[in-house]
């Protein structure tokens, strides 16, 4: 993080494009974790009275906590709903990460988001390397992995068609790197960006 000890590198791109498995690669190096998807998860917990109060009872489960499903079914079919539960979660999200990097001493660290720029953590970030990877593809893994229909996918897909690489006079260096599945050239790619420990 500029001004932290510890350099922080921060991985974003599109829903399925291969963040997680970038990371891995820097995490099996030494780098410490700092993963935003499941922040959202612990914010979500934590801002679960919100959500219901913004949403409905229909968003939570027989036992009064957040049903993930109902809430996406909700969110992903509605821009409006989506930055309003944006709004609710999102300052806890970042809240959570800044805190989380000033906890590393000189380990390096690696943070990954889809909504990597749209958070503003690329605030937090002196590296950040967004992930690319062919659509067929992504929506292969997305059904695979997450055993969702094609038709989730595609709306999860649609409602991050705008999400990409921003830039601006003061952004950290930022580096693209393609995911087709081949993890050597992945790391390869990697090698190529001088990073700590890799």
């Amino acid at each position: 993080m500029p001004g932290s000890t510890a350099p922080v590198v921060g991985i974003g791109g599109a829903y399925c494009s291969g963040k997680s498995t970038v990371a891995r690669i820097l995490i099996d190096a030494g780098y410490r974790e700092i993963n935003v998807d499941a922040l959202g998860h612990r914010a979500l917990y934590d801002c679960r009275s919100q959500v219901a109060a913004e949403f409905g009872r229909s968003v939570l489960d027989d036992n009064g906590q957040i049903d993930r499903a109902a809430l996406g079914a909700r969110v992903f079919t509605d821009a409006a709903a989506l930055r309003r539960l944006e709004c609710i979660l999102h300052p806890r999200m970042v809240a959570m990460a800044r805190e989380s990097t000033t906890q590393s001493g000189e380990t390096p660290i690696v943070m990954h988001a889809a909504l990597l720029f749209h958070m503003g953590l690329d605030a937090l970030c002196d590296v950040i390397i967004w992930v690319r990877a062919p659509l067929l593809l992504r929506i292969r893994r997305g059904v695979q992995r997450d055993n969702a229909s094609l038709l989730r996918v595609l709306r999860i897909m649609w409602a991050q068609r705008k999400l990409r690489v921003q830039s601006g006079a003061d952004s950290v260096d930022t580096h693209i790197v393609e995911n087709r599945g081949n993890q050597r050239r992945l790391l390869d790619q990697l090698r190529h960006l001088n990073l700590p420990r890799i």
